[in-house]
């Protein structure tokens, strides 16, 4: 509703500018300019930088060797019970790119726990 009003404001307002061009370009230059370039001497719009895909930062050495550790430390603890509404999680984090280890350490259980469960179809 917002953005239908402000195109129907714009629309007139553009439409009583009878031609003048510099109003156009100063109208431009305010409106668009933060997603668009209006001066050809104005650098190239913003680019987002899309960081790492999950498994690459799942798969690094670090996160491997943080996930066994915290996974070898809960093996010595009782275990809870995962339920089984998870289980379908769990293969999906697999899948995904995370290791048994890491599934484990966000539960914390023993990895066998978690080898049992994607065992499981």
């Amino acid at each position: 509703m917002v953005m239908a009003t402000a195109l129907c404001t714009t629309a007139f307002a553009a439409k009583g500018q009878d031609g003048d061009v510099s109003a156009g370009h100063a109208f431009a230059r305010e409106a668009c300019k933060a997603c668009h370039m209006v001066e050809a001497e104005e650098n190239a719009p913003r680019m987002i930088a899309i960081g790492p895909a999950f498994r690459d930062i799942a798969m690094s050495p670090a996160s491997v060797r943080r996930a066994e550790s915290v996974a070898q430390i809960s093996a010595a603890r009782p275990t809870p019970a995962i339920p089984k509404s998870q289980f379908a999680r769990i293969r999906a984090w697999v899948n995904y790119g995370m290791t048994a280890a890491q599934v484990a350490a966000v539960y914390g259980v023993a990895v066998e726990v978690i080898e049992r469960i994607l065992s499981q179809s």
